[in-house]
């Protein structure tokens, strides 16, 4: 148990130090003190910087996708999975917002490892939410390639209002962005033109 949580403490520590510095001025000796163990402690965990790195989107990652399927499990209408899920996508983002923000250029385009992780999680996290989808269709076997789409829409309509959060007021509240997503994606402007 206790290599658990000095794994934990570890990758909290990570997340804190990457979030205020950056992936390029982050230092193994800055998450060391952080987490209050031995420099030599982090490495026996990782071998280095980029592999803790690694480590800390993934678990970041797990944890979210274990979050979107109970959501899939434990809601029966599909409006409500998908408002539970833009939700927590959205506390997921405004807790590691400043992380994200940090690390985006080397996340996307600095390292290919980094990338594959980001995109393994990206396509995971579409084929859940695809998943939920079909769920809720009446026509079982919905074509692949359909699904898909539908999903990766929903994705993109998450990511685009990423920017809200990042530069919303005070007053803004996540329910309403989360509530306001559904319903473009549930009815499109088809509703709303007379």
């Amino acid at each position: 148990m206790e290599t658990k949580d000095t794994s934990k403490k570890i990758l909290d520590a990570s997340l804190r130090v990457f979030s205020k510095s950056g992936y390029h001025d982050a230092h193994i000796d800055d998450v060391a003190k952080l987490a209050g163990v031995a420099k030599g402690t982090v490495y026996l965990y990782y071998s280095g910087k980029k592999e803790l790195f690694i480590s800390l989107l993934k678990d970041v990652a797990t944890n979210h996708l274990e979050k979107v399927t109970l959501i899939r499990k434990n809601e029966e209408e599909l409006d409500k999975k998908l408002l539970m899920v833009v939700s927590e996508h959205f506390k997921l983002f405004e807790a590691k917002k400043d992380m994200l923000q940090s690390n985006f250029h080397e996340i996307i385009h600095s390292d290919k490892e980094m990338k594959k992780t980001v995109f393994s999680f990206r396509d995971k996290y579409r084929d859940l939410i695809g998943s939920l989808i079909a769920d809720s269709m009446s026509k079982k076997s919905p074509n692949d390639n359909y699904i898909k789409d539908v999903s990766t829409a929903f994705l993109g309509l998450m990511f685009a209002f990423e920017m809200e959060l990042m530069h919303r007021k005070k007053d803004f509240k996540i329910e309403e962005l989360s509530e306001r997503i559904v319903d473009i994606f549930m009815n499109g402007i088809k509703g709303n033109i007379s």
